[in-house]
């Protein structure tokens, strides 16, 4: 195999590598959102102004005759709305909010206007970011980072990373660092290996 491929290949090993690493730093960030969502849907099984480490306790409750919907008042400032139909609504000081709905998912908002909803049924959690960036974490470790442009970063649970351009390009780095590209504006597809490049 001709030198200059096999350095060419070293080059573009080298360059995953710091994407990869880069990619994993990014989606980090899914599973911290997810914590905190974890977080929060135990206190609510807790109840509202009971949860756990809380002294929080209840200073006002009214009734809406028309609507039916409930509304408390806690000592630390968190509102709670309880709907008819199931539907709770937490309000906490500073603007953080929170909806549980009846099937058991949470969708919170942040100071920010950040999102993050949790799907309890499949275990996973959806963050969207201002700029329109969302972040998924499913239930079998699997994180993905979508990007408004619609490019991915994807990583599997079994240590391989995938990217898609916003082109449909592809990428994909498998756990023994062998790497697939795939162009979509060329219309070819190439194996990276260690000991060079083979075309695919």
């Amino acid at each position: 195999e001709a030198p200059s491929t096999v350095r060419h290949g070293a080059a573009r090993t080298a360059a995953v590598a710091d994407a990869a690493a880069d990619l994993t730093g990014r989606l980090d960030a899914v599973a911290a959102a997810a914590g905190e969502v974890v977080t929060l849907a135990s206190d609510v099984a807790l109840g509202a102004g009971a949860t756990s480490g809380s002294s929080s306790c209840l200073v006002r409750e009214s009734r809406d005759a028309v609507s039916g919907r409930f509304e408390r008042v806690y000592s630390d400032g968190l509102q709670e709305v309880l709907f008819p139909n199931g539907l709770r609504k937490l309000i906490y000081p500073g603007g953080h909010m929170a909806v549980i709905f009846q099937n058991g998912d949470v969708k919170e908002t942040f100071q920010d206007g950040s999102t993050c909803y949790r799907y309890r049924a499949a275990g996973a959690t959806q963050t969207t970011l201002l700029d329109g960036t969302s972040l998924f974490l499913f239930a079998s470790g699997q994180r993905e980072r979508h990007a408004p442009d619609g490019s991915k970063e994807i990583e599997f649970p079994n240590g391989a990373r995938k990217r898609v351009d916003a082109d449909g390009s592809e990428e994909v780095v498998f756990p023994d660092g062998t790497v697939r590209c795939v162009s979509a504006v060329e219309g070819t597809a190439s194996l990276l290996a260690r000991e060079g490049v083979h075309d695919g």
